[in-house]
């Protein structure tokens, strides 16, 4: 009976081990994700929900007839990326 009971409090034990392991690279992996998201590889580097944009005006255009963008949101999307246009375009 001793045996049966050593086994299973053997077996229960790797499995607490690994249960703890597991949490373990859990834990190791969320605090890469947000050191890496906080901390870009190299300069200049941009993922996709840290940029910013100009709206394509018929987009704007599109939201405003459909009420919703107010003109003052339009303005603001409209300007975001007026900076970043290349030379001789016109907006």
């Amino acid at each position: 009976m001793h045996e049966v009971q050593a086994f299973m409090a053997e077996r229960q034990r790797r499995r607490d081990v690994g249960f703890l392991a597991m949490v373990g690279v859990m834990l190791v992996a969320s605090a890469y994700a947000v050191i890496r998201s906080a901390y870009p590889p190299h300069r200049g580097y941009v993922t996709a929900s840290g940029e910013i944009r100009a709206v394509d005006p018929a987009t704007l255009r599109r939201q405003l007839r459909s009420g919703r963008l107010s003109k003052h949101e339009a303005a603001h999307w409209k300007r975001v990326g007026a900076g970043r246009q290349a030379p001789g375009r016109v907006p």
